[in-house]
C-alpha cells in the first residue's frame, strides 16, 4: 500500500500522512457512538430504540464476568457518571461541542 512493505518500517503515522486519513478508526469509532448516544436520549421516550435503550430485561445473566453493556462504554468514554451524560446529551449543539472536545483531548487533538 502506498509503495511501502513492513521491511521498510515506516511509522503508522507517517502512512497515514501519505494516505491523507486524518482520524484513527477509534476515534471515528467513538465519536460515531457518541452522536448515535445523543440521537437515542434525544428520541420521544416511546420511541423503538428509545425503549430498548432504558428497558431491564428479566431473568438472571450467565455466569462469570458480565459482558459490557452499551452504557457501560458511554460512560467509559465519557468518564463521568451516565446520568450527567444522558443530561447533557438533551441539548444538541452543547452535545456536539462535547464530543469534539472530548475526542480532541483523549487523542491529542487529532478530531476535525
Amino acid at each position: 500500500m502506498c509503495g511501502k512493505t513492513r521491511l521498510d518500517r515506516s511509522r503508522l503515522v507517517d502512512i497515514r500522512n501519505i494516505l491523507g486519513v486524518k482520524d484513527d478508526i477509534l476515534i471515528l469509532i467513538k465519536r460515531r457512538r457518541l452522536n448515535w448516544f445523543g440521537h437515542v436520549i434525544r428520541k420521544e421516550n416511546n420511541s423503538y430504540v428509545k425503549r430498548v435503550y432504558k428497558e431491564e430485561f428479566p431473568g438472571n445473566r450467565g455466569r462469570g464476568r458480565p459482558r459490557k453493556r452499551w452504557s457501560d462504554q458511554i460512560r467509559q468514554d465519557m468518564g463521568i457518571p451516565l446520568l450527567t451524560i444522558e443530561r447533557k446529551a438533551q441539548d444538541r449543539v452543547r452535545w456536539k461541542n462535547i464530543i469534539n472536545r472530548e475526542c480532541a483531548k483523549t487523542h491529542g487533538g487529532l478530531c476535525n
